[in-house]
């Protein structure tokens, strides 16, 4: 089902939007001008993801430094998630697809 989320404009100016659909977080980013959406839940403890610094791609958590790849969902530091004690199975987040039709952002879940 596709949800609304923003205009791309509105993400392009932000860079980031988290949004709530039903009881599901979920964090819209741009990377590169294309729009990724991925659980707004860090999988080390799950804190938000949105409002962590957002360079070349990748997400860094707020709270404890951990970087997430918006596009793909992954932990791109290894040696952080070993660190911070997280099992391979948990070194992911969720991620979604993203619609882009008339300047309009969709969130298909």
């Amino acid at each position: 089902m596709l949800q609304y989320v923003c205009t791309r404009n509105d993400l392009h100016a932000k860079k980031q939007i988290p949004i709530k659909i039903g009881n599901r977080s979920l964090l819209v980013a741009e990377v590169n001008g294309v729009a990724y959406a991925i659980a707004d839940k860090c999988p080390h403890r799950g804190f938000p993801l949105s409002g962590g610094k957002v360079e070349n791609g990748i997400i860094r958590c707020k709270e404890h430094g951990l970087e997430i790849d918006l596009c793909t969902g992954r932990v791109r530091n290894e040696a952080k998630a070993t660190f911070l004690q997280l099992r391979e199975e948990e070194r992911s987040v969720r991620t979604y697809a993203v619609q882009v039709e008339d300047d309009k952002v969709y969130v298909d879940f």
